[in-house]
């Protein structure tokens, strides 16, 4: 009975739990770059003739000097300011210009002089020197790019994860879900006169294999193409939104919304129907060995 619980609570950690932390991560990070470049990129670029305290800019320069404490020189076209990347995340542009990476500022081991930075935040002044900041409400946002022009609806076009639900975290999840639970269903098999409970262990051990194999592969399949519709419909929204158009954004959002439902339902289907049979073939098995 206890490796019986010790299994379920394997199964609802490593099969759903983290993955799932992975999949909310992964969607409220593309969220808040998203926004950040909804209003960020509204904002007038910094220059001589329109500086004013307090207010905010966008920056465009290169890397001239690393000073201490994670302060960096940026030289732009007209002036040169200050940024503090203690603790900062940045967002790295492919050279093709349609992906992009979030990384932190302690992560980066080396970066060389005359990188260019895109930067948008409030100007400020700290011991007569300018600085671009940001605040909790409003961050700094901080972005790398070789390409002399950075098409931003072309990142929202193509910087979105296309699958939320396979992410970093699951592969190493499954497989120690599925370790545990075949290590749980071998004890359980030796030690426990109901051999039951090791039959539900080994059924569940295989669930990330439920969802891609015949005959539950058709509803797979299903979900791809409905989980996909959903992503562009998503990408749509966020180009209407990009371009001010709040209407047609929210419409587009309604529909990825019920598209994504759908598909999920797709996803279950596909696994119920390979479980249920995994289930009747495992239970014959069982049947077999315990009786011949």
């Amino acid at each position: 009975m206890i490796l019986g619980v010790l299994g379920t609570l394997a199964y609802i950690i490593f099969f759903i739990i983290i993955p799932g932390i992975g999949a909310v991560h992964l969607r409220r990070r593309w969220a808040a770059f998203r926004d950040l470049i909804s209003v960020y990129t509204k904002l007038p670029v910094l220059e001589y003739h329109n500086i004013k305290l307090g207010e905010q800019y966008s920056f465009k320069g290169r890397l001239e000097s690393i000073k201490a404490d994670n302060i960096l020189w940026l030289k732009g076209e007209s002036l040169s300011i200050n940024i503090n990347l203690k603790d900062q995340d940045i967002y790295t542009v492919s050279h093709t210009n349609e992906s992009i990476y979030k990384t932190n500022w302690t992560d980066i081991s080396s970066i060389i002089e005359g990188t260019q930075f895109i930067v948008f935040g409030f100007l400020t002044y700290k011991n007569g020197n300018p600085f671009l900041t940001g605040n909790e409400v409003e961050p700094l946002l901080v972005i790398l790019s070789e390409n002399e022009e950075v098409n931003f609806e072309t990142l929202l076009v193509n910087g979105r994860d296309k699958n939320e639900l396979w992410n970093s975290y699951s592969p190493y999840s499954y497989i120690t879900g599925v370790l545990l639970l075949i290590i749980f269903s071998y004890f359980s098999y030796k030690t426990s006169f109901d051999k039951l409970i090791s039959f539900y262990l080994l059924l569940i051990a295989g669930t990330p294999f439920y969802f891609i194999i015949p005959p539950g592969l058709i509803f797979y399949l299903k979900y791809r193409k409905l989980w996909d519709k959903s992503v562009r419909w998503s990408i749509l929204s966020d180009l209407k939104k990009f371009r001010d158009d709040y209407y047609c954004a929210d419409k587009y959002r309604k529909i990825s919304k019920s598209r994504e439902r759908v598909s999920l339902l797709y996803y279950l289907l596909g696994y119920i129907c390979n479980i249920s049979i995994a289930g009747v073939i495992l239970y014959t098995a069982f049947q077999v060995i315990l009786f011949h």
